[in-house]
């Protein structure tokens, strides 16, 4: 398979995940932090390849392109022993992101103006996060953030930073979900923020808010997938 073959493939992956993307990331919210990094790679390959045209943004692009290869790349015995296995693979994870890190590095490094540096720096803010690094993490995610504000790109960084915060300490990030529950131009759909919203005043101790505001999801957004998942904290009790 060449490399335009896979380009392909990850288009069409990058289509079905957008419409998927946050049912997916609330299906798994304990590992929301990596889930929506995953995706917004996808989603940035597939918006990368299509519109890049200068000279830097096709070199930036390769540099990326490497780099995401490495970070992808298939882990275990199993997969560095194959044959038939073309691209990079490792023993271990460790092993994988020690490989990838410098990589993604040096696009951010050599292309610091580009689209691919910027889509660079949410892996980066990835593995930061898996490491606890929780600060740096949320600034590259609230750079990003502000920078594209209009992009698909935008609402997953936005709620990379509020899962980071709110594992920290649920109390302190309250009061900005609210505000965006109320914010007709959030970057997140008002069922996803509000769902965030109920899981904070859960973790913080106030049961009784937490499900008035599971039932609220459940009767304003019915067909929905956060319904689902809100009546079920419900019954639950």
């Amino acid at each position: 398979m060449d490399r335009q073959e896979r380009h392909d493939i990850k288009h069409d992956k990058f289509v079905d995940q957008v419409n998927t993307y946050y049912d997916d990331v609330k299906r798994n919210s304990q590992k929301v932090v990596l889930g929506v990094v995953g995706i917004l790679a996808v989603i940035a390959i597939g918006v990368l390849i299509w519109g890049w045209g200068a000279r830097q943004e096709k070199a930036a692009q390769k540099l990326l392109a490497e780099a995401i290869e490495t970070f992808d790349a298939p882990v275990g015995d199993a997969a560095v022993a194959d044959p038939n296995r073309q691209g990079p693979a490792f023993k271990t994870d460790a092993e994988r992101i020690a490989a990838a890190e410098p990589k993604l590095k040096d696009v951010v490094a050599k292309f610091s103006r580009s689209d691919a540096a910027q889509v660079a720096n949410l892996y980066i803010a990835q593995i930061e996060a898996t490491r606890g690094q929780t600060d740096s993490a949320i600034k590259l995610y609230e750079e990003f953030v502000k920078k594209n504000p209009e992009s698909l790109l935008a609402g997953g960084a936005q709620l990379s930073v509020y899962q980071l915060r709110m594992a920290a300490d649920p109390k302190a990030v309250i009061a900005d979900l609210e505000k965006a529950s109320m914010d007709e131009k959030s970057l997140l759909p008002k069922e996803a923020t509000l769902s965030m919203l109920a899981e904070a005043y859960e973790k913080s101790g106030d049961k009784a808010k937490a499900t008035d505001i599971y039932r609220r999801i459940a009767t304003e957004f019915p067909q929905s997938a956060y319904a689902a998942d809100a009546q079920q904290k419900m019954n639950r009790g």
